[in-house]
């Protein structure tokens, strides 16, 4: 009906102003003279025009012209028969009517484009708004999400920052309640305190399962949803509540991770029709604020975990102090029961040598061979029992006692050791050393034993006739990790390759017994000490072609 009394309206006006025209070109025809009367009918299409467009105005010219000959051009023509003026004038007219309405449209259609361009303008603005506002509510809960220390404090300001800046007037924040399988309302926000109390009451206290309600349809899809107006929804349970309480549009999506963790939902008191690019929007809010959950999760399990950890290193530390206080206890009592034993044991064993002596010295014109040798072999059987028991205590001491290790010059000590020891002398052996011997990190007394244990081996350890030849020396040049290398060559009997391997452990002997003297406990007590000061030792050999140990000990600082 309106579309056609406005088409009615638009001819009605054309037909109107046709008529004043005409009446003011008769009132004023005793002025105007002989002046062209159709000329205030071009008045009549101008409004026409302007007011209904061209198909209206050239309605007003058709009719105009009309009038405007009937009583104005005919009355003037002799015998009412045209002159050949008429034509002149119709032509004018026709001209100029054209010409009018042409211009008359096009006008229109400019003003039309300009109407366009002013709508799409403000589209394009509204627009350039919205997508303003969801990127700074999404900036924003990203920056709420980096400060939040814990998710108590997130979910209310995310809540608020949704809602002033999207337009939504509550919101709500659903989790999951794994053991009866249904959801519960963790947290609620309100633009306006005063407003929504009843809808926030029944939210609150209610529950939801899977299909049932937004949240419900929101958790059985993992896709957000979007309602125009909740209270005509058939699937909406607080209906009635929303819609005493002026709520209708309502939009919910999923917050999830590696899994489904909950669903923020909001209202509007406005019926809104659904965005696609805002529902993509909330599906990325739902991913930051899932990833945010799980990474809050993994902190405080992480700092229970260290908790406990500590709780449970305070514990082990305490029990490692009471074994450590007994395992003391255990190791003086074994010390006091060893040192004992062997003074027990060795005071017997001096008794025999003692003896022996005794009774070669005193008897021994009264004893044949025979009784000889085995007084010999008692002597020599008691002072190797004796020589055994010592350098157990000596490995033990190395293994127990805590190294104090400081600089030493290992060429003074080799010095020292060389004078000390009647085997060294000149008279039995030939031993130089080789260049000026470096300095070392090291214990001087556990360093003294290693290196007279070399030597007296390298002594010892000849082919019967040959007189010992060793020489020792110190590498040039410092080995890769810092450490400087030590060296005692020999010209002794060598040692096979496939016994190498063991040749550091307790109780090796390459020889049968009696041949050369020995425990087999002193390249033992040498490795071991020399492992407690940091370093290590090996050896090069063949047998026939006589041996080189190697001792590898850290440098000092200072040097």
């Amino acid at each position: 009906m309106h579309e056609s009394r406005s088409y009615w309206m638009t001819y009605g006006v054309a037909v109107v102003s046709v008529a004043v025209a005409l009446v003011l070109s008769d009132l004023l025809e005793p002025f105007l003279g002989d002046a062209r009367p159709y000329l205030a009918v071009l008045g009549a299409v101008v409004v026409s025009l302007w007011y209904g467009g061209w198909r209206p105005a050239a309605f007003a010219a058709m009719i105009g012209y009309l009038g405007t000959a009937y009583l104005f051009i005919m009355p003037r023509n002799k015998g009412g028969v045209p002159t050949s003026d008429f034509a002149e004038e119709l032509a004018a007219y026709l001209v100029s009517c054209g010409v009018v309405i042409s211009l008359g449209e096009l006008w229109h259609r400019a003003q039309r484009r300009a109407e366009q361009h002013r709508k799409s303008l403000e589209e394009e603005i509204a627009e350039r708004k919205e997508t303003e506002q969801r990127l700074i509510a999404n900036l924003a809960i990203a920056q709420i999400l980096a400060e939040s220390p814990q998710l108590e404090d997130a979910v209310p300001r995310v809540l608020q920052k949704v809602g002033e800046t999207l337009r939504w007037q509550v919101g709500a924040v659903w989790i999951p309640d794994a053991d009866e399988r249904i959801l519960r309302c963790l947290k609620m926000w309100k633009a306006f305190p005063d407003k929504f109390a009843r809808f926030e009451a029944v939210s609150s206290g209610r529950t939801f399962r899977p299909g049932i309600g937004l949240p419900g349809r929101v958790w059985s899809t993992l896709k957000p949803v979007w309602i125009p107006d909740v209270t005509r929804d058939d699937n909406f349970p607080r209906g009635l509540v929303a819609s005493a309480e002026g709520l209708h549009a309502g939009l919910a999506f999923p917050i999830y991770g590696e899994k489904f963790l909950g669903i923020m939902e909001f209202f509007s008191d406005e019926i809104r029709a659904p965005d696609e690019a805002l529902l993509a929007m909330f599906g990325v809010i739902g991913g930051q604020i899932g990833q945010f959950i799980e990474r809050k999760r993994a902190e405080e399990a992480l700092q229970q975990a260290q908790a406990e950890l500590k709780q449970h290193a305070t514990k082990l530390e305490q029990v490692v102090a009471q074994r450590t206080a007994r395992l003391r206890e255990t190791v003086q009592e074994l010390e006091a029961f060893s040192y004992s034993i062997a003074h027990d044991m060795r005071a017997p064993l001096r008794a025999m040598q003692g003896f022996a002596g005794i009774l070669k010295q005193d008897y021994g014109d009264k004893l044949d061979d025979t009784a000889q040798g085995y007084l010999q072999r008692l002597g020599s059987a008691a002072a190797r029992m004796d020589r055994l028991i010592v350098d157990i205590l000596n490995y033990s001491q190395v293994v127990r006692e805590e190294l104090d290790l400081g600089v030493v010059d290992t060429h003074k000590l080799l010095l020292d050791i060389i004078h000390s020891y009647p085997q060294f002398d000149h008279a039995h052996a030939d031993i130089s050393i080789e260049g000026r011997l470096p300095l070392v990190l090291a214990n001087e007394a556990a360093l003294t034993q290693v290196m007279s244990n070399l030597l007296g081996n390298a002594v010892k350890f000849v082919t019967p006739g040959v007189r010992p030849c060793v020489r020792v020396g110190a590498n040039p040049e410092v080995v890769d990790d810092g450490r400087v290398e030590l060296w005692v060559q020999d010209n002794g009997i060598g040692i096979p390759r496939d016994v190498q391997k063991r040749l550091f452990n307790m109780f090796t002997r390459l020889h049968r017994p009696g041949l050369y003297e020995g425990t087999g406990i002193g390249l033992a007590i040498v490795k071991k000490a020399v492992e407690r000061m940091g370093g290590s030792v090996g050896v090069e050999s063949n047998p026939g072609e006589g041996s080189r140990f190697w001792v590898q000990l850290r440098r000092p600082v200072q040097q």
